[in-house]
């Protein structure tokens, strides 16, 4: 269940909205009238770097930066869980591989219902873990984790709209050509629309499009 090639771009990568090939995207967020507002999200120039000088303390960890289903192995017989596939992998706040994660593998109808309920069981969980070895908990309240998220969509928002689409649904056993013009179908039109809705929602967007 490997992933061929890494769902991030490669590092001579242009992200250029204004070329033909990236229009459809713009078509994409026009469609959706609340969308239409993260244009310039969409516009702005995506920080793919891997290595970062701007870390977020005490949070920041070791992050895959590649967290979708393909690279997660579940041995059935005792729910053993084990991350595959780390080209990617950095250190940053773990709510890039969360929000990825999110929006790239769980199903939109789930998602629709119960998005927040799942960003609360993580936190519950974090802070449970976090517990258990005997770490101070204070700073990391459910409002910080939001916060969290919202400071990583310089580099998550491309990542979660443009590349779940192209890798999620891309042609299986195929090697992702970012530079191709591609057709978007209604389902993945569906997944672009909720989170981009979402993140306008949750005020994630709001210091980057104002």
């Amino acid at each position: 269940m490997a992933l061929m090639g890494c769902s991030r771009p490669p590092a001579d990568f242009e992200f250029e909205h204004k070329d033909k090939k990236h229009e459809e995207f713009d078509n994409v967020f026009k469609e959706c009238q609340e969308c239409e507002r993260a244009l310039p999200m969409l516009h702005k120039k995506p920080t793919f770097d891997f290595k970062r000088d701007n870390f977020s303390e005490p949070i920041s960890t070791l992050v895959h930066k590649d967290m979708w289903i393909n690279n997660v192995m579940v041995r059935t017989k005792d729910q053993d869980v084990k991350f595959v596939d780390f080209q990617c992998y950095t250190y940053d706040t773990p709510a890039t591989d969360l929000i990825f994660f999110l929006c790239g593998s769980v199903r939109l109808e789930v998602l629709e219902k119960h998005f927040d309920d799942l960003l609360k069981y993580y936190h519950d969980n974090f802070v449970d873990t976090l517990n258990k070895l005997k770490c101070d908990t204070s700073p990391f309240t459910y409002e910080y984790l939001m916060d969290e998220i919202a400071k990583c969509m310089d580099r998550e928002f491309h990542h979660c709209v443009i590349f779940t689409t192209v890798i999620i649904f891309g042609a299986k056993n195929k090697r992702v050509n970012f530079d191709e013009k591609r057709e978007i179908s209604m389902a993945q039109k569906q997944r672009i629309w909720w989170m981009v809705r979402e993140f306008l929602k949750k005020g994630w967007l709001d210091a980057w499009i104002q």
